[in-house]
């Protein structure tokens, strides 16, 4: 086992950044979803009804992310923002302290989104407990710290679809291990990668945004791919589709590629 790719994503829903070494803290990789798109009343948006939040492209320094779409212009956002106006948004069931951004990154995803919308960050200050860990904090990442991914997994999975390949960034991890046994990642508990210690939590439900192309998301497959292969042989108990696990960091640290 080794890891092949490590990925953030800035901005929740947008597009991912690879690396080739992270450090890792207690919400998951340092600066993977503390930017949050929302509504004009504080309800986060996504690629499930805004397939466009993964139209334009970021770039990452130690400083500030960069935002760049075609016809809208370009956006610059500090990594760490301070002085926002403090705010509350909702993603999924938690209602979540947040602060501002800037006028210019509202404008910027309003008219890429064609719909008033707003940029948010999550500050230090803010705690989004992980559910059944709630000493532990997570960011505007769906539920968990982290997402884990393995590669003879997709592998099975390609095989077993007949029409095109996904690559492995329709299922949005973190974390990519290579390893040659498909679906061993059912069976792992505690992993140490690098200087990080990382526990898997659940298996990782998958929604209709792995239908989705992640280079350039317009509209779903029309076959219905991955959802309708792995709904026949990767349900869990409770019947939620599921591919790649959800996982807690019980000790920070830097992870690198290889």
């Amino acid at each position: 086992m080794r890891v092949q790719s490590l990925y953030i994503y800035p901005i929740k829903s947008g597009p991912a950044v690879g690396l080739e070494q992270v450090n890792v803290v207690e919400r998951g990789l340092a600066h993977d979803r503390r930017f949050m798109v929302v509504d004009a009343h504080g309800t986060f948006r996504s690629q499930r009804t805004h397939p466009a939040l993964g139209r334009y492209t970021v770039r990452a320094d130690d400083e500030a992310l960069r935002l760049e779409a075609d016809g809208i212009g370009s956006c610059e956002v500090a990594l760490e923002p301070a002085g926002g106006e403090p705010q509350q948004v909702r993603v999924w069931g938690d209602s979540v302290h947040a602060t501002s951004v800037s006028a210019e990154a509202d404008a910027f995803f309003s008219a890429l989104l064609e719909a008033p919308s707003r940029l948010v960050y999550m500050p230090p200050t803010s705690r989004r407990p992980v559910s059944g860990y709630d000493a532990m904090a997570v960011s505007f990442a769906d539920g968990y710290p982290v997402l884990l991914a393995n590669t003879a997994s997709l592998s099975d999975l390609n095989a077993r679809i007949d029409g095109e390949d996904l690559p492995m960034l329709a299922f949005r991890p973190n974390v990519v291990l290579d390893t040659d046994e498909a679906w061993a990642e059912d069976g792992w508990g505690t992993l140490a990668l690098g200087e990080a210690v990382l526990e898997c939590a659940t298996g990782c439900e998958r929604c209709s945004m792995t239908t989705l192309d992640p280079a350039w998301p317009r509209r779903p497959r029309g076959d219905g791919e991955p959802l309708r292969t792995l709904a026949k042989f990767r349900r869990d108990a409770s019947g939620k589709v599921i591919f790649g696990r959800n996982a807690v960091v019980k000790t920070p640290g830097v992870i690198r590629c290889g």
